[in-house]
């Protein structure tokens, strides 16, 4: 993203009195954005019930998406420079393409509505709602490859652009990352 996703992560959290440094979003790039507000409210709102630090993190989660996908909504095309010529030239060379996201399918849609890419450039999609684990854990990675028809994680290259991204392609044993 271009400064989208922190900056609609900070908006939410500062619109229930919870201000977060810069350092403090980054730390949570690449991760599920649920978890991250669980955390941080647990943290910040510690004197809340289990029962209402849950609700909070619902409540917060789905301002998170609509404030994400409002700015979203007003960008132009979202893909990187080349992106398209890379992934073509996996194609030609019969690599398959799984794209996988810590975001819902929704967010997800809108991402790729975003970008000007050809029908059929990309094999799978899996969005964190499709596993039972997020990042590090290696389950979206072990996801795109069963429906991308791969069994062989030593066959798999892992890129990304986090932390995390790198922790769950080495969790799967991809042998590229």
């Amino acid at each position: 993203d271009r400064g989208e996703v922190p900056t609609a992560f900070t908006e939410t959290l500062a619109s229930a009195g919870i201000e977060v440094r810069a350092g403090d979003v980054a730390a949570w790039r690449g991760a599920s954005k649920r978890e991250a507000l669980a955390q941080l409210v647990a943290h910040h709102l510690a004197e809340l019930s289990e029962e209402a630090r849950a609700a909070k993190v619902g409540d917060l989660y789905e301002r998170f998406r609509a404030t994400l996908a409002r700015k979203l909504e007003s960008k132009g095309d979202l893909s990187m420079p080349d992106a398209v010529a890379a992934f073509e030239r996996l194609k030609r060379h019969d690599i398959r393409i799984a794209l996988n996201s810590g975001f819902d399918r929704s967010i997800m849609q809108l991402v790729l509505s975003r970008v000007a890419w050809p029908e059929g450039l990309v094999d799978v999609v899996v969005c964190g709602e499709d596993v039972a684990r997020g990042r590090p854990a290696p389950d979206m990675i072990f996801e795109g490859m069963k429906r991308a028809g791969v069994d062989d994680a030593a066959r798999v290259a892992v890129v990304g652009d986090t932390r995390y991204d790198m922790e769950a392609g080495a969790n799967a044993g991809a042998r590229y990352r």
